[in-house]
């Protein structure tokens, strides 16, 4: 995959209340990729993930709706096909078919819950955006010395005049400009 030429700032807070009033200042512009980093749950990170769409909670519980559903259609198909269509085998006086649907219930929960717990977790992994072996912030100094090592962030993924104000007017306690190529593709 070709590799997009990405460059941005790198903004560099002092605490949570300034963070969490640039965050608010963000949210108001249009056109804009940003991204915050703390390192904690912080008002400021749960205010830009709610109204970025990006929390990983609210796409993981269609993966799971949708694992239990293909979960519970494999196994019914599977129930299907060995009691119905794969010459079935009467043992133990039983009778074949939906009639005996007592014993129909523990595959098909146990495959809805298979497939709900293996898509939850793909989806958690799609979801979480989990990081790449490089992107262009980690160019910047600030990750490289002790200096802002726990601080609060704010990545603006935008080139030209328009971020360059932006930074400023945000107020951070320190800004560095990275360009050059990487970032997601």
């Amino acid at each position: 995959m070709k590799k997009r030429i990405v460059s941005g700032w790198v903004l560099s807070f002092s605490s949570e209340e300034s963070l969490l009033e640039a965050v608010k200042k963000l949210l108001k512009e249009e056109g804009l990729r940003w991204e915050v980093c703390a390192p904690y749950p912080c008002a400021a990170v749960r205010l830009a993930n709610r109204h970025a769409g990006r929390a990983v909670g609210a796409g993981v519980r269609l993966w799971a709706v949708a694992g239990g559903l293909c979960g519970f259609l494999a196994v019914a198909l599977w129930i299907y096909w060995t009691q119905f269509c794969a010459d079935p085998l009467v043992t133990q006086g039983r009778v074949q078919g939906w009639e005996s649907w007592p014993a129909y219930v523990p595959p098909l929960f146990e495959g809805t819950l298979l497939g709900a717990g293996v898509l939850t977790a793909l989806g958690f992994l799609k979801g979480a955006f989990l990081p790449k072996w490089h992107d262009w912030a980690f160019d910047c100094d600030f990750f490289r010395t002790d200096e802002h090592g726990d601080g609060y962030f704010i990545l603006l993924e935008e080139d030209g005049e328009r971020a360059a104000a932006l930074a400023v007017s945000l107020n951070p306690a320190a800004a560095e400009y990275i360009g050059g190529e990487g970032g997601r593709s």
